[in-house]
């Protein structure tokens, strides 16, 4: 389904413990886009914008953590405009040169990225951690199904000033994934995958994909075991409009 559409946030009516852990959020997620592997979902209380993404195919996760990736949330509504970055630096080696369980790899990529970076926000900018109680906070961690999870909590206040809020806002996602480096003679593209033109849209009713799809202890970039392993070496990006919610 293309993303002309606008998707709802959904209500948050229980708190999200900001831990890598998808558990506490209502499943299936509704959106996804096929280039990145990306399945997410959005939701909002009158305190807080909740955001969790997840990867299921291995080659794609390890460009998430190889290469890097970035989130901007957009809002061009009157009196309520903001444009603001969270951005996952790469970690060149999530592996530490050996071949580890995949959970091991998460927790080695967990452990080398201290910090984000952040631009935009009222007054969480720069390098922020990812522990950040008093302000955006995110969680990453792996599930039973060997996903990599993120969870990012952000309060309404780093966006915008709480008694201008409407909670009919309009928000632009607009995600982009870095490629991955290629070898020495080989080229690099940029594959706008959704771009409210096709490539991404909503998942319904479990989806044929969300099962998962290879698994298993190790993956690489040298794994040719991968249908579409080109992809890895192609910055991806996409766009997915959102409407908040009040509950």
């Amino acid at each position: 389904m293309a993303q002309e559409d606008v998707s709802l946030a959904k209500w948050q009516s229980t708190p999200v413990i900001i831990d890598g852990n998808e558990n506490d959020w209502e499943q299936p997620f509704n959106l996804f886009d096929n280039k990145s592997g990306l399945i997410f979902t959005i939701s909002n209380d009158q305190k807080n914008l909740y955001l969790c993404f997840t990867d299921k195919e291995a080659q794609k996760a390890e460009k998430l953590m190889r290469a890097g990736w970035s989130i901007e949330l957009i809002s061009s509504e009157k009196k309520r405009k903001f444009d603001a970055i969270i951005s996952f630096p790469k970690i060149e080696d999530p592996n530490s040169n050996t071949r580890t369980e995949f959970r091991n790899q998460v927790g080695i990529y967990k452990k080398e990225m201290v910090t984000v970076k952040a631009k935009g926000f009222v007054t969480n900018n720069g390098d922020i951690p990812l522990d950040n109680k008093d302000g955006i906070s995110i969680g990453i961690g792996t599930d039973d199904r060997q996903s990599i999870v993120y969870e990012i909590a952000i309060p309404i206040k780093q966006l915008t000033e709480e008694q201008n809020l409407q909670f009919n806002e309009l928000i632009t996602l607009d995600i982009t994934v870095n490629a991955m480096n290629k070898p020495a003679g080989a080229q690099s593209n940029t594959t706008r995958s959704g771009g409210f033109s096709g490539g991404g849209g909503r998942m319904g009713g479990g989806g044929g994909r969300m099962g998962g799809g290879r698994r298993g202890g190790n993956f690489s970039a040298s794994d040719n075991s991968s249908a579409d392993r080109s992809s890895l070496f192609d910055k991806v990006s996409f766009k997915q409009k959102i409407r908040l919610v009040h509950g």
